[in-house]
């Protein structure tokens, strides 16, 4: 959800912060890779959430980078697990949702 505007599964905000629900989304491990990105649909390049405001398993809050208009993918890359150990390789998540900069 985009916290300026309300809109859930749909439209973001660059430079605003989006609120991640789910399970076992907490950002965690020493990998280069890890953290929340957004992918261009266009190009496929790749942008980096520098500031995660709220790491926890379930919900995650992360400040979006400057974005062009678009289309996007939101992807995350965690070494969290269930347990207190971490995984041995990097898992990511990406959402079926595409998300739309105006």
């Amino acid at each position: 959800m985009d916290s300026l505007i309300k809109a859930e599964d749909s439209t973001i905000t660059p430079g605003n912060v989006i609120s991640i629900q789910g399970n076992r989304l907490k950002i965690a491990g020493d990998d280069d890779i890890v953290g929340v990105y957004l992918i261009n649909q266009n190009d496929d390049s790749r942008h980096k959430c520098a500031q995660i405001i709220t790491n926890e398993p379930k919900p995650l809050l992360v400040m979006l980078p400057a974005l062009a208009v678009g289309d996007y993918t939101l992807e995350i890359v965690t070494q969290f697990s269930a347990n207190s150990l971490l995984l041995k390789e990097p898992r990511e998540i990406q959402f079926e949702q595409i998300l739309i900069v105006d």
